[in-house]
């Protein structure tokens, strides 16, 4: 018998045939399939917080320090005002918006940091980046 282009497989193997072969490589098959495969796993950090959950990230995004402590930062550091109005223009662009001058204003991010929890999580990222509102 012929199966799959083989005719006799070595006896040195315990087999006369190929269909013994393809019998023991559906044996193993079906063992190894029942097997959790480390990379069906959901990654995580090192915190052992999930990442890829839709929750994991919601609850991230309202991660942020007050308005009041990184409008300091900012006042401080200009150079990282500038950068989060790039941030303010990439994200506008990426949702398809036209952003107008009055939207890039000092006194708009300011409010929109008092209004906007998520931005200002973004905005906390940002400082933290530059070490800035670390943990020491």
């Amino acid at each position: 018998m012929r199966v799959c282009g083989l005719r006799n497989v070595p006896t040195k193997f315990g087999f006369r045939s190929a269909r013994g072969v393809m019998l023991l490589g559906l044996a193993l098959i079906s063992a190894f399939a029942c097997v959790p495969m480390r990379s069906q796993e959901r990654p995580s950090t090192s915190s052992g917080v999930v990442q890829s959950s839709e929750l994991g990230r919601e609850n991230l995004s309202r991660v942020a320090a007050s308005a009041a402590d990184i409008k300091a930062v900012l006042l401080k550091d200009t150079g990282l005002l500038v950068e989060l109005k790039r941030w303010v223009a990439k994200d506008a662009t990426g949702h398809g918006q036209i952003i107008s001058d009055g939207d890039l204003t000092d006194d708009a991010i300011f409010d929109r940091l008092e209004t906007d929890t998520q931005f200002r999580s973004v905005a906390t990222l940002l400082v933290q980046k530059y070490g800035y509102l670390v943990p020491s």
